[in-house]
């Protein structure tokens, strides 16, 4: 029986993980669209919340591998320069 509440509260307790993973993860895409062009928000959700490669992305967009990269880290500066703003 211990076994199995132990069981519980871990199972409880990657409920509440993923919950405020989520949550986090929300309030990440709202900033980025709030605060960014739709194009650079897009590219940063693909990377960083999605976890698309920027090859992936790159395939999806229609561009090559190094102006996708370029863009990318040109969006994440920008986002960057925002946040720290304020």
């Amino acid at each position: 029986e211990t076994s199995y509440l132990r069981y519980i509260d871990a199972k409880n307790d990657l409920n509440e993980l993923a919950a405020e993973l989520e949550a986090a993860q929300t309030e990440v895409r709202e900033f980025f669209y709030e605060n960014l062009s739709f194009d650079e928000a897009d590219l940063l959700e693909w990377r960083y919340i999605d976890g698309k490669k920027p090859q992936e992305i790159a395939d999806r967009m229609g561009t090559t591998y190094e102006a996708t990269r370029q863009r990318i880290k040109r969006a994440n500066e920008k986002a960057r320069r925002k946040y720290i703003r304020g």
